[in-house]
Parts: structure tokens; C-alpha cells; sequence
């Protein structure tokens, strides 16, 4: 059964994974497990992580600016 969940900051070494091996997602040196946890405390309720089970299978790493939503790291 997948569950769509809150993407919360224990889920980001995983999602890092997935993303690592998601042909097209592209990491940056933004990318660190701590500047992660930050942007997910910046934009509460705009990212989502699917779970089979306990395993992070897709996620949707979205941003505000307060005029503009951007999607970051879409995997599935």
C-alpha cells in the first residue's frame, strides 16, 4: 500500500537516494541533508514523500517565494 505523506526532515537521506538514482534529477551543492531540513521548515505543508510500505518510492520537493510555487527534485 503507497501513502502519500508530509516529506518530513527524517525523510531526507532517503529522498536523497531515490533522487541519486532518478535518471534527469539533478543534485547541487544545495543539496546537504541540513539545508534540506531548512527548506522543508520554510515551506510547511508543500512537500510530500510517497511511501511503500517504510520506503521513500517518490517525492515532491516544492518551494514559495510568496508570489511563485517551483517544483524541486520530482521523482517517482
Amino acid at each position: 500500500m503507497i501513502s502519500i505523506l508530509p516529506f518530513q526532515p527524517e525523510d531526507c537521506e532517503e529522498a536523497m537516494g531515490l533522487w541519486k538514482m532518478s535518471p534527469g534529477v539533478g543534485l547541487s551543492q544545495a543539496d546537504t541533508l541540513q539545508s534540506l531540513a531548512h527548506f522543508l521548515e520554510r515551506n510547511p505543508g508543500l512537500n510530500w514523500i510517497a511511501k511503500d510500505e517504510c520506503k521513500v518510492v517518490g517525492t515532491l520537493l516544492c518551494g514559495y517565494d510568496g508570489r511563485r510555487a517551483y517544483l524541486y527534485h520530482v521523482a517517482v
